[in-house]
């Protein structure tokens, strides 16, 4: 896939390639940048289930219930590494409210719990959170601390601090704030993001820095830059961060690189003096320090004039070094490169087996915790147009080999109605969880988990545990 050219001009982002084969999807995957979806047919807009890891083979996922016509409820769930519901039958209620309602986040709390975040649109309009303990117990407010006051607040980004607390990047009337919330929800330190970099002033991404700090990916039409914060909000990388590229670009990833540093990807188009588009994934690290460690401009993972490339996706190889993930219109790829950025797999990369056929940019990817990674996807089902499309996975183990066969494991086979894109999380011993929420024209909003074992075997049922009452 790697082509030679000489380059005249760089375009500012990376845009997806992809072909839209129906309107619907179209409509989907806008609304999926939003948090949520719309039934076709159904009774307004879904939100998708929100997962995070138990740390013992289970999961906590928050997901949405319709109680009537106009009023839905959001209720938080355990489920044990053997399938059972630890929370009760249905969980604990987290909120109910009427009309739309923005998808919650969830987040491990390092301890078998879980931080859930949403918006109170409709009374208080503002985000809040609330900590949830091992068995299902709040441990914060009653109502949950106001995290970011309304009217007009989103919340964009959150991650874990390692200790218990959470770091989250909202907005509030088009203007941007980091926060870091201890374990106990109190706030530790708030920024202004236009004080955090000069250049730019769009978070695009963010990871920790493993010691109660952040590290932030912004972008702008002066390039891609990035900023650390301490875990006392002290600003570390100079006033204008540390630039990654001289250009912006779209939807890039970033890890932690296990040392203070980072590991960042990003998609990126190029045209040559003949005319010639070529379509690369690039990646760089960065060090504690604020310093470039690889290729000066980025490390080109791979690059195409045939081929388009794009939603690169990153996780940890848990030594350092780092698992990248992108798509092609038929295809998903595979690649690891170690700490000093050698290419450690085959030159442009590992074929996702049973990935063939009209990809989605709503593929995931987790780390296997043993040098490998697990990718879910979905695959159009070549049946009646109604039909969901089914979601299927495959584990890439530390050698760069397909381990669940030519087709991968069928998670789930679609439903008659739609399938919503999935949500992942490791289960913490090698597999993965695996949420998404099917419905008809007739009736919206059966959400189930599914966990596959390290062996790729479906741990909860054939078909996985409903969530919905």
């Amino acid at each position: 896939m790697k082509g030679e050219a000489t380059i005249v001009a760089k375009g500012r982002r990376a845009f997806p390639y992809l072909k839209v084969a129906t309107l619907p999807a179209l409509i989907i995957v806008v609304l999926l940048a939003l948090g949520c979806a719309t039934a076709p047919g159904g009774r307004g807009h879904i939100c998708l289930p929100s997962i995070t890891s138990d740390g013992s083979g289970g999961a906590i996922v928050a997901y949405e219930v319709f109680e009537n016509d106009d009023l839905r409820s959001t209720y938080v769930q355990r489920i044990g590494a053997g399938g059972h519901k630890l929370w009760g039958e249905k969980g604990v209620l987290l909120y109910t409210a009427r009309g739309t309602t923005v998808c919650p986040k969830t987040l491990t709390d390092g301890s078998g719990g879980a931080i859930i975040l949403w918006h109170a649109w409709q009374e208080r309009r503002e985000v809040l959170a609330q900590r949830f303990d091992s068995k299902g117990l709040a441990l914060w407010q009653e109502d949950g601390v106001p995290i970011l006051p309304g009217p007009e607040v989103y919340c964009r980004k959150a991650i874990c601090d390692d200790s218990g607390g959470i770091i989250i990047y909202g907005s509030k009337k088009g203007k941007g704030y980091i926060k870091r919330i201890d374990s106990k929800g109190n706030f530790l330190w708030a920024k202004d993001t236009s004080s955090i970099c000069s250049k730019a002033s769009h978070i695009a991404e963010m990871a920790s820095d493993n010691s109660g700090g952040v590290i932030i990916i912004l972008t702008s039409r002066f390039g891609t830059f990035a900023q650390r914060i301490d875990s006392e909000g002290n600003i570390l990388w100079g006033e204008s961060g540390l630039q990654v590229c001289n250009y912006g670009t779209y939807k890039p990833g970033v890890i932690s690189d296990s040392s203070g540093g980072a590991i960042i990807v990003w998609a990126h188009r190029e045209r040559t003096k003949e005319g010639q588009q070529i379509s690369s994934i690039y990646t760089q690290r960065v060090g504690a320090e604020g310093n470039i460690l690889w290729q000066q401009g980025g490390l080109c993972v791979c690059s195409s004039s045939q081929l388009p490339l794009g939603y690169p996706r990153i996780v940890s190889d848990g030594s350092g070094g780092a698992i990248i993930t992108w798509m092609t219109h038929n295809d998903l790829y595979v690649q690891r490169l170690d700490p000093e950025g050698n290419v450690l797999w085959s030159e442009d990369g590992i074929r996702v087996q049973g990935s063939e056929g009209p990809q989605s940019s709503s593929y995931r990817v987790v780390a296997d915790g043993s040098g490998g990674a697990i990718l879910v996807f979905e695959k159009r089902s070549g049946r009646v147009p109604e039909r969901g499309k089914p979601i299927y996975a495959q584990r890439i183990d530390a050698e760069g080999r397909n381990c669940w066969g030519p087709n991968g494991v069928l998670v789930s086979p679609g439903y008659w109605g739609f399938t919503m894109p999935p949500v992942v999380s490791e289960d913490g011993l090698g597999g993965v969880i695996v949420s998404w929420t099917a419905g008809t024209p007739f009736y919206t909003g059966l959400t189930y988990i599914q966990r596959i074992n390290a062996e790729g075997e479906r741990m909860w049922g054939d078909k996985g545990i409903l969530l919905t009452p």
